[in-house]
């Protein structure tokens, strides 16, 4: 399995950052995201719902 940024924080560890990986700021935040996307998504379809 592989972590959500696809190994990329890997592959710059071992050939540009000298071991160091650099993760990305939206790694720390996903769990924001999702939940948020999710009560949006589910506003919206409540929305539609009400106007057929």
């Amino acid at each position: 399995m592989l972590p959500i940024c696809m190994g990329g924080c890997a592959h710059q560890a071992m050939f540009i950052n000298s071991g160091r990986p650099e993760c990305k700021e939206w790694k720390y935040g996903l769990e924001n995201y999702v939940r948020a996307r999710f009560s949006y998504l589910k506003a919206q379809r409540a929305a539609t719902d009400k106007s057929c």
